[in-house]
């Protein structure tokens, strides 16, 4: 699973998945990826700051790290 969310801190999207942690720059590429990766997740209730998880896909990790900082 791929656990997304916000870091309230750094003030950005979250992505973890296998001890990775990244975080995803600002941008419209970003904004698209994560929109659709929330649009097909399910709600995570007390793992702050992942507030959402979507199932393993290469092709999303792949995204994600596209757009990581």
């Amino acid at each position: 699973m791929i656990h997304l969310g916000f870091d309230p801190y750094h003030q950005q999207a979250i992505a973890f998945y296998g001890g990775q942690k990244l975080f995803c720059r600002e941008c419209t590429r970003t904004t698209e990826i994560i929109d659709g990766l929330f649009a097909v997740s399910k709600k995570v209730k007390g793992a702050l700051p992942y507030t959402h998880k979507v199932e393993y896909s290469h092709q999303a990790w792949s995204d994600l790290l596209s757009v990581a900082q």
